[in-house]
């Protein structure tokens, strides 16, 4: 009975010991640490993409929160010293007879 300790299987064996210098499994062994290498620089090179666009997501919402607060600060700002019923008044103002407005006016008042 051959034991697990008598000889390694043919994909650990030194190259030189069956295949020659320049044996298959050598020859896979030289191929899969290439791959394994190109797909370490991919690896590195997409995560260098995400911390960019990461980076330019941030600015991003950084720059809409500041357009958000802008205009939001110009509506309250030109809002500040209007009623409610101030739109209204200059709509019906524009439309409207004076005769009506001084109803509305009158009304208001109250």
């Amino acid at each position: 009975a051959k034991s697990m300790f008598d000889s390694p299987p043919s994909q650990y064996r030194h190259p030189s010991s069956t295949d020659g210098m320049f044996g298959s499994s050598f020859m896979d062994m030289i191929s899969m640490r290439a791959i394994m290498h190109a797909m370490e620089l991919k690896v590195v090179e997409k995560t260098e993409q995400v911390e960019r666009l990461n980076v330019e997501l941030s600015n991003c919402r950084a720059e809409i929160g500041r357009l958000q607060n802008t205009s939001r600060a110009e509506v309250l700002f030109t809002a500040a010293n209007k009623s409610i019923l101030d739109d209204d008044d200059e709509e019906t103002a524009s439309s409207s007879e004076p005769s009506e407005r001084k109803e509305d006016q009158f009304i208001m008042d109250q």
